[in-house]
């Protein structure tokens, strides 16, 4: 069992800060409510400067104002939930009372808090990499289970847009960004293969390895014109973060990352002998860069084969 990490203390003038934190344009009454078990969590969390403290102070007193006005009770193991803050940033999303950056910004503050005051049943942190280092592909057996994941939720909206977000992925290469623009009317069949047109800032047509098109056609379909993942704003930065932590079960399995499933899919076509030139224009890479970094993760060619490629010989 992993063990959260001992934090340093706050400091008496932290602490002080801390105490003395009221926040703009919060209903008194409702801050005087909640203000006590927000402290408690930022005091957990061990800011190490008053930025700091100030900066998870904003986002858990926003956070707590709003679970207190809809009914969810404010403690950290409730309020500080996956799902509590997905449905604030959702709101706070439809309701516009911050910026997307900001947004963002919030939601991974509260993560943090989070993780300092050891709330059970959240989805794993995946582990930090270096700046600019590749995740690893999963293997077959990981996307298989993500799969059964997917088909097991119980709201048939969240099987749809998990299962289009995994079998995109992980069969056709889209990224993040690509699922800002991503219908379901532009997945379709084509001269015996499924196809994901891509729009966006790198548009390309790209085939579905066939072991994942009967499950994207079926999402697609489902889907019709609307967006495959959804939200309000496709324009904003990332889609997937509001799938991926609504996502009922699955606290045994490894943090379901879309850059990971784009590794997985640039594996499997560098395993396959796809040539480098013809998977970056597939995969919209204008570098070679991430598939070099690839190559540690790939299963080694038996001997004759690598043989044959060196040599230019027939198998």
């Amino acid at each position: 069992m992993t063990q959260t990490p001992t934090l340093p203390p706050v400091s008496p003038d932290l602490a002080a800060v801390i105490d003395g934190y009221a926040p703009d344009g919060v209903d008194p009454v409702a801050w005087s409510a909640v203000s006590a078990e927000v402290r408690r969590w930022v005091t957990a969390a061990g800011p190490q400067h008053r930025r700091r403290a100030l900066q998870l102070l904003y986002a858990c007193a926003h956070l707590a104002v709003w679970c207190r006005t809809h009914g969810v009770p404010v403690a950290a193991s409730t309020a500080l939930r996956d799902t509590a803050v997905e449905q604030f940033c959702s709101w706070a999303e439809a309701h516009q009372p911050f910026s997307p950056t900001t947004r963002s910004t919030i939601r991974a503050r509260l993560r943090h808090v989070a993780r300092a005051n050891d709330v059970t049943g959240n989805r794993p942190a995946p582990p930090a990499l270096g700046r600019g280092q590749i995740r690893p592909p999963y293997s077959t057996a990981e996307i298989e289970s993500f799969l059964l994941l997917a088909g097991s939720q119980r709201d048939p909206d969240r099987r749809r847009r998990l299962t289009g977000l995994i079998t995109a992925a992980v069969g056709a290469g889209c990224s993040p960004e690509d699922f800002r623009h991503l219908r379901g009317s532009d997945i379709r069949p084509d001269q015996g293969a499924l196809w994901v047109h891509l729009q966006g800032r790198r548009p390309r047509s790209v085939p579905v390895i066939d072991r994942y098109a009967d499950a994207l056609r079926e999402a697609a379909e489902a889907t019709g014109d609307r967006y495959l993942i959804g939200g309000l704003k496709p324009e904003r930065r990332s889609v997937t973060t509001s799938v991926l932590h609504r996502i009922d079960g699955g606290l045994d399995l490894p943090p379901i990352e879309p850059g990971r499933l784009r590794a997985t899919w640039l594996a499997h076509h560098l395993a396959a002998g796809v040539r480098i030139d013809v998977l970056m224009d597939a995969a919209g890479l204008a570098t070679p860069t991430t598939i070099v970094e690839l190559a540690p993760h790939l299963p080694a060619p038996p001997v004759d084969a690598w043989r044959h490629l060196v040599t230019g010989s027939r198998a």
